[in-house]
């Protein structure tokens, strides 16, 4: 192997006396390129070119701040260096693509690296509300209670009143019942706390009708 001309030849590494030893073997300050702690620009920008390599990186205590140099190793050269994600993160990144999201909006996909938003899908915070002008009712195989759920599977409308409870609230026939406008305002002003079932009935019926004619439910 060939010599370094200019080098001081070491058979070993460079260690303390012992292993109990405290103080350090190696200062930065005197080194070339790698990491260097200041306390200012001023003491930055003062390191002598001989112990400069592009892409050291110096610690500015002051300003809180890192540096490395990039391009060169000028004090023009000094750039900070800004860890961690800037800009717009995209899905494909972990992020959703906007800088911004309107307040209550429901972020869903998109078949993109952005999410996307509707204005008719929102939530209403103060009032624990999520508001859609269109409900669609989706045939399904029932399978496991959730208190709370709607469930509809192509001939019956049954909701579940507690874990263990599901009730079938209606039975869908073709063509629906036809319940007039009387009945239904009569209901939809009704207190909800006491609607009977015929109210309900007409409810329900009325919501159906209308997803069959919009042509979201068949």
């Amino acid at each position: 192997m060939a010599q370094i001309p200019g080098s001081v030849r070491f058979t070993g590494f460079i260690a303390p006396s012992d292993s109990s030893d405290i103080y350090y073997v190696l200062d930065p300050i005197y080194g070339k390129g790698g990491y260097r702690e200041v306390a200012n620009t001023t003491e930055r920008n003062t390191i002598t070119v001989p112990r400069r390599r592009e892409g050291m990186m110096c610690y500015v205590t002051d300003v809180h701040k890192f540096y490395y140099l990039l391009g060169g190793i000028d004090n023009a050269n000094w750039t900070e260096f800004t860890g961690g994600v800037s800009g717009t993160v995209t899905v494909d990144q972990g992020g959703t693509g906007l800088t911004a999201v309107p307040s209550g909006r429901i972020l869903f996909g998109n078949d993109s690296t952005t999410l996307a938003t509707s204005s008719s899908l929102s939530w209403d915070n103060l009032k624990s509300q999520l508001s859609s002008p269109s409900l669609v009712l989706s045939v399904t195989t029932l399978g496991a209670i959730t208190q709370g759920e709607l469930q509809y599977n192509g001939t019956d409308l049954y909701f579940s009143t507690s874990p263990l409870v599901r009730k079938k609230v209606l039975t869908i026939t073709t063509p629906m019942p036809t319940y007039n406008i009387t009945n239904w305002s009569e209901a939809r002003s009704a207190d909800a706390l006491n609607l009977n079932i015929d109210q309900i009935g007409n409810i329900l019926g009325t919501l159906i009708n209308d997803l069959r004619s919009a042509g979201l439910i068949s």
